[in-house]
């Protein structure tokens, strides 16, 4: 197997798991900041820090490995989601109002604050729903899903965007309704498969997937937790198109290319 580093977000606290040619695997603390609910984490290569959130504690935070500092950002609503933009500039947030972009704000050259603006309203009629887990696919259209404050069985939607340049709007689709808990978006290297989580079902699902419509067809399960296992939540694929997913409640990282096999990396 190909060295990978994979950063799983698992019980609230930040874990490097590093796989290599050995059968082990070991899972060690990278961020030890007891955040109230943290997610999400995306590696700026621009920057070279890993940018996560504290979702309930309504604050972005910004890791450097070379410092070994941890930084953050508040927020004034949850955050269920970030992911960097192309132009490098800030962030794209999926928040409780809707979608909004982050402007990164300068101090003597480094990163000070974030400067948020709404960009699309989303489900203003359901005032106790906000956003959970949310990626970008491989040509960069955005994905998220929604979920009710207190996980009410079937409030929530998954929703894909499409900006439209010419006109700047975002275009939003419900592509799955009435869902619970969604999480873990990816997309397989061939850009052919999407895998998406429901996590108060302890199922991963994967779709034949069209890049270029967005459009999802022939859902079928791929992975699900065993009994006390927890519940899957966050997810990230490798090259290998194999799946590592951060169980919570279950104090542990799952790898597996089906519901038939699977390694298990204790937290």
């Amino acid at each position: 197997m190909n060295r990978a580093l994979q950063t799983f977000c698992l019980l609230c606290t930040l874990f490097v798991v590093t796989l290599c040619d050995v059968p082990s695997i070991q899972a060690e603390m990278l961020v030890n900041s007891r955040p109230i609910l943290g997610e999400g984490s995306n590696y700026d290569t621009r920057r070279k820090v890993l940018f996560w959130i504290d979702i309930t504690g309504k604050s972005v935070h910004m890791y450097n490995p070379a410092t070994n500092q941890d930084k953050y950002f508040i927020v004034d609503q949850f955050i269920g989601f970030i992911v960097l933009t192309k132009s490098g500039d800030g962030l794209i947030m999926g928040l409780r109002d809707g979608i909004a972009h982050g402007t990164f704000r300068y101090s003597e050259g480094e990163i000070s604050g974030i400067d948020v603006r709404l960009i699309k309203r989303v489900e203003e009629e359901k005032e106790h729903n906000r956003f959970n887990d949310g990626k970008c696919d491989p040509a960069g259209n955005l994905w998220g899903g929604t979920m009710e404050l207190d996980c009410k069985q079937g409030q929530g939607n998954l929703y894909s965007f499409r900006y439209k340049p010419e006109s700047g709007t975002l275009n939003m689709t419900k592509v799955i309704a009435d869902t619970t808990i969604s999480n873990g978006i990816v997309w397989s290297r061939d850009q052919r498969t999407m895998y998406w989580t429901e996590t108060i079902e302890g199922s991963i699902y994967a779709f034949d997937y069209n890049v270029r419509t967005m459009q999802i067809s022939n859902k079928r399960l791929a992975y699900k937790a065993a009994p006390g296992a927890g519940s899957p939540d966050g997810m990230t694929i490798d090259s290998d198109d194999k799946l590592w997913v951060a169980h919570y409640g279950g104090s542990s990282g799952h790898s597996c290319r089906s519901k038939h096999k699977k390694r298990v990396v204790p937290s």
